[in-house]
């Protein structure tokens, strides 16, 4: 059984949303930065295995970064990039502003936050701590690494978790 879902990636400008996306759908690795200007639809195919379910099952993930209204409005689920070098009450107010706009398109979608770049000199994740202080509510708050952030799929499998709620999903293979 294959399960197709719509997934928009929102997030400010250098805050690794096109890396992410690069790096895990076609295996691209950009070392500059180029700036994304028009939506851009990512395939993600994955096949993953429940041990709750003892079932395999094929996922297509359709990944929207820049969205226009038609995909922010279909979306099952989004996964927002914050950048740990940006400053610390921007990235928050700016946080609160894509959920908040979002969140009245869709008042129960899983949100998951990926702070990326977290080690970087100088660099300040976003801590649970201040999401609760700051009142944003996420399903998932994934932490990664400049490095990591471009060899690794923990939030596509994080959303398909939330998305077919069960936590014991994990990839058996990538399709080719």
């Amino acid at each position: 059984m294959a399960h197709t879902y719509n997934i928009v990636i929102l997030g400010n400008p250098k805050s690794g949303k096109s890396a992410l996306l690069k790096r895990n759908c076609t295996g691209e690795f950009t070392h500059g930065y180029e700036p994304t200007r028009e939506m851009t639809l990512y395939v993600y195919n994955v096949n993953v295995y429940s041990a709750h379910t003892n079932l395999h099952t094929s996922i297509c993930l359709n990944l929207y970064e820049h969205p226009n209204n038609q995909h922010y409005y279909n979306a099952d689920a989004m996964i927002m990039c914050v950048s740990a070098t940006q400053n610390s009450n921007r990235r928050l107010n700016d946080l609160v502003e894509h959920i908040v706009d979002f969140s009245e398109v869709h008042e129960t979608i899983p949100i998951v936050l990926v702070s990326t770049k977290t080690d970087v000199v100088g660099a300040h994740p976003i801590t649970n701590q201040e999401l609760s202080h700051a009142h944003i509510a996420v399903a998932k708050h994934i932490l990664v690494s400049a490095c990591t952030c471009y060899r690794m799929f923990d939030p596509f499998i994080a959303v398909i978790r939330l998305l077919m709620n069960d936590d014991t999903l994990f990839v058996c293979e990538k399709p080719a």
